[in-house]
Order: structure tokens, then C-alpha cells, then sequence
């Protein structure tokens, strides 16, 4: 039996039978790269998805395949020992390098450390790891071996000696920071007893002052469950190779993506929050999150009290996508790209919380900051900035949700929103008691198709711009319902159907403006038009200047049209005042003056003077 260090490779060999080995993983040995001959037998875990086998494998043919001897397995949530059925994207790893191991692992000379005891809990070598103290339920005894593992990493972390008495010392197999790094370690006793242990921690630091991160290691798939919170760390000088939990540039993670896949794929959160700290300085690449966190938060944070310092620009593309329910919270970045199509997007019921931000250029006539479509959410958790136009500021498709309560928005430089502050499409904007400080310009908003802005009645001029919002088929701002609404004919059938207006505005019914043929609203059993009965609001009627404006159709036996009736208040219709009609029709009837004569009604083709007294 021979055992190889940090090989770990690729198999696109499909099935139950011999693999082949593919390219080694980045940092990584391939087998003969690690000194494996053919003949040779190893211990191999290879994963597959959620999936994993681990047993013993036999190298052969040039050292560019094994044969798999399967000890265990766990396929489908299911421990045995059948063979993974690899999907031709598999991943093949061995532990631990090819020497001999020390039984107690005390001379340092292999990958795999045996000790006796895991401290869990961060005691103090000092004074808790001497003879006859009791750790994890056990009564230590003068050389056992305790692997100090606090779960929040720090410098003490390591494996120490026990004395007869005093202060326990580290052993001299890790008496450097490295010899920690890319280590194992196997427990023989205690409630961690059976369990292996690994250090994550990039090579580099110092012993005593750099953190050390031991956790358990999960094999085949299985997530690692926190104990506590967790920070990660990414900056322009890291390494997607690292393991991104020190603020170095041998520690820290390249790109966001990275670490998000790392949270989303590899940990239960258990409970605990995971923040992510991104470095200062100008990043280009995008973040992608399709599926949710385990268990807990994620947290992007660039600088919150200057987001400037980090900036998000990214070209033809949004700089960060949610979807499939995964939830991201989004802190302390500035987001600018002349060809970015925008800064935030959630969508398929993504959730994004964001706050201390800054939204900059996007690409013009493309771009809109804040983008919610198809069930996706972005809430503003917090106060931020606008120090550039676009297209919109917030754009919601399709059932997608912004909502603002109680913040400060500070727009800087009098940005300009070409299309409107809000454009909103069958979709919900909430704006409820925001302080916006600052200048816009451009239209207000653009609601249509039964979209809504709630902005609690703070009235039209209440969101930035300076020019009127417009609500276009069946927009809601606030408690107004308007805009051109074309209903088709049919559109109500069968049973009386009622539009109320709100107590105090009117209700406009027009004729599509520039149709050639006559409009109207029709039922089979009637169409009430009622303004608000207990309000002071009026009902208006106009043609919209071409065709004619109708409320059901003559030849439906039963049809009518029914107006509110009159109170001591108001009468139950007002006609305007206007000019005769060049060819008026049997049955029309109209107010050219204010006089005795100006009534006319048109009957069997002769126009008259309704006299009135």
C-alpha cells in the first residue's frame, strides 16, 4: 500500500468499471505526477455530485488508469458499498503522500496525524492540556497528543503534548506554521473519536500570529457544518486556488464567484452567517447565484461607509444575478460600467438585500440599476447613493417586487433616467417613507399593465424626475387607477361589471385616441359606470375626437347603461359644452351655450332645440 500528497483529478470516465485519469485540478498532482507506478495501490475517494465511494485502487497501464475495490459508498443518501454509476464528471482524489504513515504520526513524517483528543471548545494550552485534566470527557494522561481546532480560527490552533504538568507545548512536527497546512489529522478518542480532521489554511503565515483553520473534513459530497460564523476574503491579489480564509494574497479567494460557489456548494451554514469581504479596488467579474445557501446567510461586502473603494464593473452583463430562491445580501460596493446592463437583478424568486451601495453608469439605453423580474425581489435594507442615470433606476417585470421603507436615497449630480425613476411592469414598486435627497431628471415613472407603486399617497411629485410619471393600461399609482385601458369588446360579459372611481378623482372613459372605428365597452347584461358615491368625483365621457363612445350593444335584449343617481350633492350627468356635430345621428345629444336653446337632441334625422323654462 503506498499513500500520494494533494493528488486530485478529473474522470470523465463513465459507469461502474475501471477510470481513467483526466487533467490534475488546479494546485493539484496528477498520480504519476506524484510518483505512482503502475502496480501500485492506493487509498481513493472519487465524488460525483452529491455522491461518493472511497476504497482502495489499483494503478495501472502507464499509470493512466485504476482499477476501484469499493469499501464504502453513499449514493442517494444511502451508506454501502455498490460502485458510483460516474456521470463522466467526476472528480478522483487520494489523501495523504506516498510514505509510509507513523503510527502516532509524532515524527511528522506523513500527511495523517493520529492524536488522541479534538479540543472543540479553544482552551488554553497553558493551563487546560496538562496531565490528570479532563477534556471531552476524558482524563488526559502525560503525551497525549491534543488537536486544538476552535472552530473560529486563531493562532493557537495546532496539535500539542501533554506534560505531567504546566503549560502544554506543540510537538515538534508542528512546531512551523506550514507544517500545519494541507494536514490530517485522525481521532482516536473522545466524542469526535473515528473522525478526520484537516487544516485548510494557505502556507505563508507565522505560528503564534497568523490563524490556523482546522475543521472537520467532509468526504464524498458531504457539506461541512459550521460551528460558528464564518468570513471569507477576496482580493485582486488572491487566488481561486486558496481557501479564502485569510486576508492575505496567499489566502484570499480571486473572484466573488468563487467564494459564493464555495458557500453554496461545499457548507450547511447550520444556523450561522457567512460574510464575504471583498477587497478595495476596480473587479470586472459577475456573480451568478442559482440556488440557495443551507442553512443560513450570505453576505457580499465591499467597504460600507465608502463604497467607492470597491468597485463593481462589469461589461455586458448584470454585476450580480439571483435567482432559482436563493436569497444575497449585497453591502458597500459602487456598481459602474459604461456597458454594464445593470447592477442588480433578481429574478425566478431570487432575493437580493442590498444597502451602502452606489449606482453608477450602465450602458445607455440598456442599462437600469435595480432590475426584479419574474417573481424576483430586490429590498432596500438601507440607505445608498445614485451618482449616475440610466434607463430606470428601478425596472420590475412580470410579478417581480422592489420595496424601500424608511430610507435615505442621496442622488448626486442631478443623474438622468431617460425612460423614468421607476418603470413597472405587471409588478409591485414600494417607495414608504423615503427621504430622497437630491435631483433627478426625466419622467417620474412608467407603470402599466396592471403594475402598482405604493408610495402611501405621497402624491405624483413624490419620486424623482422632473417630468409627470404616466400610468398606461391599468396602471395603480397609489389609489389611482389610470391610464389608457383598451378593453376588447366581450372583455365584460355576463354579469354587470362596475368601475369605481376613488372618492375624490374622476374617472376619464375615452375613446382610443386615432381609432377609425367606434369604441365601447359592452356586456350582455349591462355596464354600470359609477363614480364614488360618498365623494365629490366626476364621471367623464369624451370620444377621444375620432368614432364614437358606446356602452352595449343595442341588439342585446335587456342591455342598458346606468349611472350613479343624483344626491343633493351633484347632479347624476353634466354635459360640456362644445360645438354640433358636422353629421350628428339619431339619438345624439349635445350642449353647444350655456342658454335656453343651446340643448340639442337629434330625432328620426332632424336636429332639436330642447326649450327649456
Amino acid at each position: 500500500m503506498k499513500y500520494f500528497d494533494r493528488v486530485k483529478t478529473f474522470v470523465g470516465t463513465a459507469g461502474t468499471g475501471d477510470i481513467e485519469f483526466g487533467t490534475p485540478w488546479a494546485a493539484f498532482l496528477g498520480p504519476a505526477d506524484a510518483g505512482a507506478a503502475d502496480g501500485d495501490t492506493t487509498p481513493y475517494i472519487l465524488t460525483d455530485g452529491l455522491d461518493f465511494e472511497e476504497g482502495i485502487l489499483t494503478i495501472g497501464d502507464g499509470v493512466t488508469t485504476g482499477s476501484r475495490n469499493v469499501t464504502r459508498s453513499k449514493i442517494g443518501g444511502v451508506v454501502g458499498t455498490d460502485p458510483l454509476d460516474l456521470s463522466g464528471n467526476a472528480t478522483l482524489f487520494f489523501t495523504i503522500r506516498g510514505v509510509d504513515v507513523g503510527r502516532d504520526g509524532i515524527d511528522g513524517a506523513s500527511d495523517l496525524t493520529t492524536v488522541r483528543i479534538v479540543d472543540l471548545t479553544g482552551a488554553d494550552p497553558a493551563t487546560a492540556y496538562e496531565n490528570g485534566d479532563a477534556l471531552d470527557g476524558k482524563v488526559l494522561v502525560t503525551n497525549d497528543l491534543v488537536l486544538r481546532a476552535k472552530p473560529v480560527a486563531d493562532a493557537d490552533n495546532g496539535v500539542y503534548v501533554v506534560p505531567a504538568s504546566g503549560a502544554a507545548s506543540r510537538t515538534t512536527a508542528f512546531a512551523a506554521y506550514d507544517d500545519h497546512c494541507g494536514r490530517f489529522f485522525g481521532v482516536k478518542d473522545g466524542t469526535s473519536k473515528g473522525k478526520l480532521f484537516g487544516c485548510t489554511s494557505a502556507p505563508g503565515g507565522t505560528l503564534g500570529t497568523t490563524a490556523i483553520a482546522i475543521s472537520e473534513f467532509a468526504a464524498g459530497g458531504e457539506r461541512e457544518k459550521l460551528t460558528a460564523n464564518r468570513d471569507y476574503y477576496v482580493r485582486g491579489d488572491g487566488d481561486d486556488s486558496h481557501n479564502g480564509l485569510s486576508n492575505t494574497s496567499g489566502g484570499a479567494f480571486l473572484t466573488k464567484q468563487k467564494a459564493v460557489n464555495v458557500v453554496v456548494n461545499t457548507l450547511d451554514l447550520n444556523g450561522y452567517a457567512v460574510v464575504v469581504h471583498v477587497g478595495s479596488g476596480t473587479a470586472t467579474d459577475a456573480v451568478l447565484m442559482d440556488k440557495p445557501v443551507v442553512g443560513g446567510t450570505l453576505t457580499l461586502q465591499g467597504d460600507t461607509s465608502t463604497p467607492s473603494n470597491v468597485v463593481v464593473a462589469v461589461a455586458n452583463d448584470y454585476a450580480i444575478n439571483v435567482l432559482g430562491n436563493a436569497e444575497l445580501y449585497v453591502k458597500g460596493f459602487k456598481f459602474a460600467d459604461a456597458n454594464s446592463f445593470g447592477a442588480l437583478r433578481a429574478l425566478y424568486g431570487g432575493k437580493i438585500y442590498f444597502d451602502s451601495c452606489d449606482f453608477g453608469a450602465v450602458k445607455s439605453g440598456v442599462g437600469s440599476h435595480v432590475t426584479a423580474d419574474y417573481g424576483g425581489q430586490c429590498l432596500a435594507t438601507g440607505n445608498y447613493a445614485i451618482s449616475t442615470g440610466a434607463v430606470f433606476h428601478v425596472h420590475c417585470n412580470y410579478f417581480g417586487r422592489y420595496a424601500a421603507v424608511a430610507n435615505t436615497i442621496t442622488l448626486t449630480g442631478t443623474p438622468a433616467f431617460s425612460a423614468g425613476f421607476v418603470g413597472n411592469r405587471e409588478a409591485s414598486v414600494v417607495f414608504q417613507s423615503v427621504t430622497f435627497s437630491g435631483l433627478a431628471t426625466g419622467p417620474r415613472y412608467v407603470i402599466h399593465r396592471g403594475g402598482l407603486i405604493d408610495t402611501l399617497n405621497a402624491g405624483d411629485t413624490y419620486l424623482p424626475g422632473n417630468a409627470a410619471g404616466s400610468i398606461i393600461a391599468g396602471g395603480i399609482y397609489d389609489t389611482k387607477v389610470g391610464g389608457d385601458f383598451f378593453p376588447q369588446a366581450g372583455s365584460f360579459v355576463a354579469n354587470t361589471a362596475h368601475i369605481y372611481t376613488d372618492a375624490n378623482l374622476g374617472l376619464v372613459i375615452t375613446g382610443q385616441p386615432g381609432a377609425s372605428k367606434d369604441f365601447g365597452y359592452f356586456s350582455a347584461a349591462g355596464f354600470e359606470l359609477l363614480a364614488n358615491p360618498t365623494g365629490t368625483a366626476n364621471l367623464e365621457l369624451s370620444s377621444g375626437g375620432v368614432g364614437s363612445l358606446g356602452f352595449c350593444t343595442p341588439a342585446v335584449s335587456g342591455s342598458f347603461a346606468k349611472f350613479a343617481g343624483s344626491t343633493t350633492a351633484k347632479s347624476l350627468m353634466r354635459l360640456t359644452t362644445g360645438s354640433a356635430p358636422t353629421s350628428p345621428a339619431d339619438g345624439d345629444v349635445w350642449l353647444e351655450s350655456n342658454t335656453n336653446t343651446g340643448l340639442k337632441i337629434r330625432i328620426n334625422g332632424v336636429t332639436k332645440t330642447v326649450t327649456l323654462s
